[in-house]
């Protein structure tokens, strides 16, 4: 009598979770009745496929300078920034505000502009 096995199970969750990262996933199946009498031996009963990680991983950016030095003596701007230290993958959240300017009067803020 020839091997019996059941039908494949469901694939299992990729091994990598971050989007971009290569894994691995598997699915199994079992023996119902084992091979006698010279019959077919079983078939593999692991298999494991390539697989890619898809968490979405949002925009990280820097903490913001300090304010710069005012351009002028008497009133002009002063301006903070930050950078993207990784990139979204996957759907994740975009980045922000890169660069913020204030204007200064007599050394009091007015106003604060930004820049995407």
């Amino acid at each position: 009598m020839d091997c019996q096995v059941t039908a494949w199970s469901s694939w299992s969750a990729c091994s990598a979770v971050q989007c971009g990262k290569s894994g691995t996933r598997q699915r199994a199946r079992t023996v119902q009745i084992p091979a006698t009498c010279g019959g077919t031996h079983c078939p593999s009963l692991l298999e494991v496929a390539s697989c890619q990680g898809t968490l979405r991983v949002d925009c990280q950016l820097s903490s913001w300078s300090t304010w710069s030095e005012c351009s002028l003596l008497c009133g002009g701007y002063q301006t903070s920034s930050r950078y993207v230290e990784a990139n979204e993958q996957c759907g994740g959240t975009p980045s922000g505000i890169f660069k913020e300017n204030k204007t200064v009067d007599d050394g009091d803020s007015t106003k604060v502009s930004t820049t995407h």
